[in-house]
């Protein structure tokens, strides 16, 4: 039998291949505790997994982040809590025809927090890439049942600035591991493992 060996301390050039590497990457989030989960601008989820970190943010206040962190950065996203029997969608980036409804009623933000709380303590039971016609989706599976999906979506490209000299776009998703590296993925289907305190220090794809 031969085994394939995956080193979470090796960073990856930018690539539209090794489709395997990039989904093995992503699965070193299997078996981490779910921490905690916010929302930030512009409606970006993240969740906290793994342990406990604290650091000193602004004005020398006491943070606390995972030692694994999921940020949907340009992706539309949803949430199921299999426990409370509801699912939450982030509509603003769902594309729907002028004037029509919404699909999904919306939510308080005080709701939506309790919402994300029932995710903490649970564990990642399973972690899944698959292709979407924007890029990259990702579906992260929970030990009660429960589902977080994340849907690249094309139009965050515009929130680039168009005044910057070198715009660069931002990623659909991004995982940061402790091992100092971080999945970048997208736009599109460009992908990269980069350290996370030097991501302009990546090896250069050709």
């Amino acid at each position: 039998m031969q085994y394939g060996v995956i080193d979470y301390r090796i960073s990856h050039p930018a690539t539209k291949g090794d489709f395997a590497l990039m989904r093995g990457l992503a699965r070193q989030l299997i078996g981490e505790p779910v921490l905690f989960g916010a929302i930030s601008y512009p409606r970006e989820l993240t969740i906290h997994f793994g342990s406990p970190v604290e650091f000193r943010g602004p004005k020398g206040k006491v943070l606390t982040e995972g030692t694994y962190v999921l940020g949907t950065v340009g992706s539309a996203w949803n949430v199921k809590s299999a426990p409370q029997g509801r699912q939450v969608v982030d509509m603003s980036r769902l594309p729907r025809p002028v004037g029509a409804m919404p699909p999904y009623p919306a939510i308080s933000d005080g709701d939506f927090k309790q919402f994300l709380k029932k995710l903490s303590g649970t564990t990642v039971r399973d972690v899944d890439i698959y292709n979407h016609k924007d890029g990259y989706s990702l579906q992260v599976f929970f030990s009660d049942g429960s589902l977080v999906e994340v849907i690249p979506t094309s139009d965050h490209f515009a929130e680039v600035d168009v005044n910057d000299p070198f715009p660069v776009p931002p990623p659909d998703w991004e995982l940061f591991t402790p091992y100092n590296h971080y999945l970048r993925v997208g736009p599109g289907f460009e992908w990269r493992y980069a350290p996370s305190d030097k991501p302009e220090e990546a090896p250069v794809g050709k």
